[in-house]
């Protein structure tokens, strides 16, 4: 830890805390002046100077190790200026945040129970290199006096992770969100604290999506915002617009042509532990293309039994003979081994199957054990453009490896692999996904404007002035509970699918759109619902293609619905997760339709928040 003039102001109080601590140098110091006076009054003054610096310089030795200690094992406190981001608990995640933050804050804090040794260990493995920009505490994060010391109601950021090992790190993040809730409240920032709250355990961060652990007015100190390390790369890998170029990872429909001539999307996943559940989740939410097209999803692993039984009390998606209650799903455990002759037939024949659109993620936590069940898959799938997803949770190095295995050959010279990706590593940052979380807050406000009278607009608009949104976007998404907001990130992840499909081409060129209904001067209600008739005016799909595309979106929220617990009823309970439209789109009626029709007809406009998006001439898609 290295420290900067905030800690100027410290030392003295410190000095004066440790002499205090021994009375025998308080003794001694006594001693000393006695010695002193004596001598002076012999005329010798002289005499006590060398005793007396020699006590000093020995006590600022002393006090020197022991700030010297005190920093290194994180027991050091410091007083923030703000505008420091502050980092609550360290895992694997951390190096990654950690990284971000010290680029774009002033001042990074981690506070965390583990010794300041692990943290040092774990930022030399990713090149991290610590500065005078870097504190590091050590102690109980959780503790409501150690979080009043933290300035954060100063604080740019906040991140709670959670220290890694801790059998209950995630009631005890609950603890201190709602501790910090009570900090903020007696110091009323100006403006809500942003706050990323990792719920590492994929199962609670289910459950705590369907939950409003805060209310409204809490929001405005607090802006939580829930994350999964597991359900984090799931999107990162199909659903997140990429921040400069194409997308890092090919989509799951990737030959639409061959998804329109009646082939479907096939996803395998190796492995299903936590990552291989969150892919499998993901991919339950996103590949939804209508006309027929079904997901047929593959999970193989030893231990089946165990792991199935655990997925689907939590994600009731199987029925008790097994088979999947979506009507465009397919889902098949397996248990065995990914080397299995059994398996390996199966994957032959899925590569040589030219209906199947297939996409292999080997999901092991085991970096070797990964690494080696990828290199055993059949020489069928490792030649083809079949692509193939291996798990390394590592520091740097992936895309060095990507290119070595790229670039490797048989003994006749023929490349061993064609279409290889890494995901897992721990550097990443993906905490933002501002693109993905502005056409969410488009997304809901679209049904807002559609759905209101021009009246309720204009009182919606003048409330949003008066309380200084800059947008419709952000006053109806701050007026949203959490659990709701779920729902449109969900929608506007699965649009990346379903874009492409449809003949989007999705690269970033620095354009993105921020807001589609700004609030200035002249608008009002009138405008915001021109501004509608406008989007179904310019809607890129008709006839068809429209509906197909609305029946995707649809089939998309069926499958939201049911992993979130709901089943079918002819009456809508939504007290007791009931709904009457978790059926066909072609049995709902025309009311019911006409919201999916307007993500359809809203299409085009989606496609600017991507940046310079271009749409095809729509023969792609299923």
């Amino acid at each position: 830890m290295v420290c900067n003039d905030m800690g100027k102001r410290r030392i003295a109080p410190t000095f004066n805390r440790l002499m205090r601590e021994s009375l025998f140098v308080q003794m001694l110091v006594i001693l000393v002046l006695l010695f002193i006076l004596v001598f002076s009054l012999w005329g010798f003054w002289y005499a006590g100077v060398i005793p007396l610096a020699g006590l000093f310089l020995t006590k600022g030795f002393t006090l020197g190790n022991k700030l010297f200690a005190e920093g290194r094992e994180g027991r050091r406190r410091f007083r923030m200026k703000g505008g420091h981001a502050v980092i609550l608990g360290w895992d694997k995640t951390g190096p990654g945040i950690l990284r971000r933050s010290l680029e774009e804050n002033d001042r990074a804090l981690v506070f965390s129970s583990l010794g300041t040794g692990n943290i040092l260990s774990d930022m030399a493995a990713a090149n991290i290199r610590p500065d005078k920009k870097l504190f590091l505490y050590n102690g109980n994060y959780a503790d409501g006096d150690e979080l009043n010391e933290l300035s954060l109601e100063s604080a740019s950021r906040l991140y709670i992770l959670g220290d890694a090992g801790d059998p209950s790190r995630d009631s005890r993040n609950i603890e201190t969100a709602v501790t910090i809730l009570d900090i903020l409240e007696k110091t009323s920032p100006s403006t809500p604290l942003d706050c990323f709250f990792q719920a590492y355990d994929l199962h609670i961060f289910n459950m705590m999506q369907g939950s409003d652990f805060f209310a409204k007015a809490d929001r405005r100190q607090l802006n939580l915002r829930l994350f999964n390390f597991y359900e984090e790369w799931a999107r990162r890998l199909w659903s997140f617009l990429p921040e400069d170029g194409e997308a890092a990872y090919p989509p799951l429909a990737y030959d639409p042509q061959r998804l329109s001539e009646g082939g479907n999307v096939h996803l395998v996943i190796a492995g299903f532990g936590t990552m291989g559940q969150a892919l499998a989740v993901q991919a339950i939410r996103i590949c939804h293309y209508a006309n027929g097209a079904k997901t047929r999803i593959t999970a193989i692993d030893r231990d089946m039994e165990r792991k199935k039984e655990e997925f689907v009390r939590c994600f009731p998606i199987l029925d008790e003979n097994g088979q999947c209650v979506l009507h465009d799903v397919e889902m098949n455990c397996i248990a065995t081994s990914l080397e299995s002759p059994e398996i390996r037939r199966f994957l032959k024949q899925t590569a040589a199957d030219e209906k199947q659109l297939p996409t292999v993620a080997v999901c092991f936590s085991d970096v070797d054990g990964s690494l080696s069940a990828a290199l055993s898959l059949p020489l069928e799938i490792k030649k083809s453009r079949i692509p193939v997803l291996i798990r390394q949770e590592g520091h740097t190095g992936l895309r060095a490896l990507k290119r070595r295995f790229e670039e490797s050959r048989d003994t006749e010279g023929a490349p061993l692999w064609s279409n290889i990706h890494y995901f897992g590593g721990l550097d990443e940052y993906f905490h933002d996904g501002e693109s993905t979380e502005r056409s969410a807050m488009f997304l809901n406000a679209l049904y807002h404007v559609d759905a209101l009278s021009k009246d309720e607009l204009d009182t919606s608009v003048a409330e949003a002035r008066k309380r200084g949104f800059g947008s419709l976007e952000a006053y109806f998404w701050a007026e949203l509970d959490e659990k709701f907001r779920w729902s449109n990130r969900y929608q506007a992840a699965a649009l990346v699918e379903r874009l492409r499909v449809f003949g989007c081409a999705l690269p970033y060129a620095g354009t993105r759109k921020r807001e589609v209904f700004p609030i200035d001067a002249a608008f009002d209600g009138a405008k915001a619902k021109r501004k509608v008739e406008e989007i179904v005016r310019d809607a890129p799909f008709t006839g068809k293609r429209r509906e197909q595309f609305a029946e995707a979106e649809h089939d998309r929220w069926w499958a939201e619905r049911t992993l979130a617990g709901w089943e079918y009823a002819d009456a809508t309970d939504r007290e007791n997760l009931k709904h009457a439209d978790l059926r066909p789109y072609d049995e709902l009626p025309p009311e019911t339709r006409r919201k999916d029709l307007l993500v359809a007809n809203a299409s085009r406009l989606l496609t600017g928040f991507s940046g310079e998006a271009t749409l095809g001439s729509g023969e792609g898609g299923s």
